[in-house]
């Protein structure tokens, strides 16, 4: 007889560890059948220990063990898969089976029976142990390091892994590496349907030769034992960040997973993160390639001051330098790139009398001002809800509200109004609703003679080739934002305009004495490490400290209560409790505790422990982006 602990795979039951018994030993893993309350619900196995082992602490537990009828299991995940999710769920204080939704595609869990794992008895012994290596190049660069790597794996036997953040990244990746290889390289997503994905994930598994797999975070679950390679391709993106409970990073997982297959992984962008970078100065992460420290462009790069000179200067949304650009495109057959931070017509509504921004009536954030079909409302990006444009302003009822800031809609309307004459490509997340049709409107700029791209940040992921002219519009609204990682995110976005931009690229700003604009459109960043690496150390933020934050929602007449309970609850800990600045519910507030500890504490187990005990309303997020 043995004691199976499994976790329950379903959203409507709690995702911490039952225990079973059961007449045969499981492999680690496996898919289950397991019963909970009056169903049987699918299960992943953590361990299976036999009876006799551990009949003592059979014995002192305070509950009563169902025995497993159905000995039906699907073994669908290595050992050590399962291993690096209990890792990540210590790093981040969330239970692992939360952990495991997070980290594996739903398809597998729906269809277990149609998911094959690799069959080998061949030992995957690496010459070396594991590491995390770095390289910090141009696109093209990275990608000649990658075919060079996939090359020196294959002789040894190895497979490699290109973990993506988006779809474009993987069809990019995937056009650039598979020649050659093309009966070895596999692309697989969660945007797959679920045939397509069955049988790639078989393919994969069944594969003798060493294969390439390019894909999303997901499918670094798929049970290839022979990956002894993980590259984690534009490590920079936000997107490997899962935006919800359990806020787990997909790159922090990636070197779990590496450490317990004794593989290495390597992190590759532009521009790395702050932290990437600290780690390989202090000897953590070694070089897979160059990691260079200045892009020296032939592009020339302006920033221009929109500053007002003086009162009653006209409100520009194009300095002199762009309307000149944009003017001679047609005569010149050039094409331009034109990059906005904000949707909407105006991203800020304030009263002129009384200063008050106008907010949205459900969660409180900022609402911006659109237009569709001839008709002005407020949509909140937050929550979603729509309302008409106010007439007043709901604190002081003065009349007098403004639009401040650019939109990308108020930029559309301007060169519909004065440029007529050249063809306008537009990509943001209101006009462009699918991958495919955001590929349709790139490829449409492509082919065209001149004109001009205007996206948010989502167009910029879609821009592959290189373009004559770029300009950013706007982006000073990002410095207003209360998150210390925003000058990262600055410099490597205007690093990533610049290095597709050929002659012109230029920055408009409102605040042109800003040291993050030289440094950027030089291409510095070994100067801009030296600058945000001592701005972190003299404030104690990462990677100096480690950050978890607690948020829950409380009435207001409860807050200071649910305040001083948490405060005793961590007594001993560097904690500090803050309002947010935003609710989802009326007549409540958003607490939030900041704890702060040293990197090498964590993960702390006690405090692991005290979170992990948290009432379900609670929140917790390890290494927030937003301490908001």
């Amino acid at each position: 007889m043995y004691i199976v602990n499994a976790i329950p795979i379903s959203k409507s039951v709690p995702k911490n560890t039952l225990s079973y018994f059961s007449e045969k030993k499981i492999n680690i893993g496996s898919v289950i059948k397991i019963p909970l309350r009056n169903k049987i619900v699918l299960g992943i196995v953590l361990s299976s220990d036999n009876l006799r082992d551990i009949k003592s602490s059979v014995k002192k537990a305070d509950f009563q063990m169902k025995k497993i009828e159905s000995a039906i299991s699907f073994e669908l995940f290595t050992q050590e898969f399962i291993r690096a999710t209990k890792k990540t769920s210590d790093y981040y204080a969330s239970p692992q089976g939360a952990v495991l939704y997070s980290l594996i595609p739903s398809v597998v869990l729906q269809n277990p029976k149609e998911f094959s794992l690799q069959k080998t008895d061949k030992k995957m012994a690496n010459q070396k142990p594991s590491e995390i290596l770095a390289i910090q190049d141009k696109i093209s660069e990275r990608i000649s390091r990658y075919k060079n790597i996939i090359r020196e794996e294959f002789a040894k036997g190895f497979s490699v892994f290109i973990c993506v953040p988006t779809m474009n990244d993987m069809e990019y990746i995937s056009e650039n590496v598979e020649k050659g290889l093309e009966e070895y390289v596999y692309t697989i997503n969660n945007y797959l349907n679920k045939k397509k994905i069955i049988s790639t994930w078989n393919d994969i598994c069944n594969k003798k030769h060493p294969v390439v797999i390019i894909g999303t975070g997901k499918f670094l679950s798929i049970p290839r034992k022979d990956i002894k390679t993980i590259i984690i391709e534009k490590e920079n993106s936000s997107f490997y960040k899962i935006d919800g409970r359990p806020f787990v990073d997909t790159r922090k997982f990636a070197e779990f997973l590496s450490k317990e297959m004794e593989a290495r992984v390597i992190f590759g962008d532009d521009v790395l993160r702050i932290e990437t970078l600290w780690r390989n100065k202090e000897g953590e992460i070694f070089e897979a390639g160059h990691i260079k420290t200045r892009y020296d462009e032939k592009t020339e790069v302006l920033i221009e001051d929109l500053s007002q000179k003086k009162e009653g200067d006209e409100f520009r949304i194009f300095g002199n330098n762009l309307s000149h650009l944009i003017k001679n495109l047609e005569k010149n057959r050039e094409k331009l790139f034109l990059f906005t931070i904000r949707k909407g017509l105006s991203p800020v509504i304030v009263c002129t009398d009384c200063g008050a921004l106008v907010k949205c009536e459900n969660c409180k954030h900022p609402v911006i001002l659109y237009e569709q079909q001839n008709k002005r409302q407020f949509i909140c990006n937050f929550c979603g809800k729509k309302r008409e444009v106010d007439k007043k302003c709901k604190v002081c009822d003065s009349w007098r509200l403004n639009s401040l800031g650019i939109g990308i809609d108020m930029i559309e309307k301007k060169i519909k109004e004065e440029y007529k004459n050249i063809p306008l490509f537009k990509i943001d997340g209101l006009s462009v609703k699918t991958h495919k049709e955001a590929l349709r409107v790139i490829e449409s700029f492509n082919k065209s003679d001149f004109g001009i791209f205007l996206s948010t940040e989502m167009g910029l992921n879609y821009l592959r080739d290189m373009v004559e002219n770029s300009a950013i519009v706007s982006i000073d609204s990002l410095f207003s934002i209360p998150n210390f990682y925003m000058s990262e995110k600055i410099f490597s976005l205007i690093n990533q305009i610049r290095l597709l931009t050929k002659n012109k690229f230029i920055i408009q700003t409102r605040n042109p004495n800003n040291e993050l604009f030289p440094l950027s459109a030089e291409g510095n960043i070994a100067d801009f490490y030296r600058y945000e690496i001592e701005n972190r150390k003299k404030f104690e933020y990462p990677p100096f400290s480690k950050f978890i934050k607690i948020s829950v929602p409380e009435k207001k007449e409860s807050v200071k209560e649910t305040t001083e309970i948490i405060k005793k609850e961590f007594e001993g800990y560097n904690i500090s409790p803050y309002l947010s600045n935003y609710s989802r519910v009326k007549n409540s507030e958003i607490i939030n505790f900041l704890i702060s500890i040293k990197n090498d504490k964590w993960p702390d187990n006690n405090l692991v422990r005290k979170l992990g005990v948290l009432p379900p309303n609670f929140s917790v997020e390890v290494d927030p982006e937003n301490i908001m």
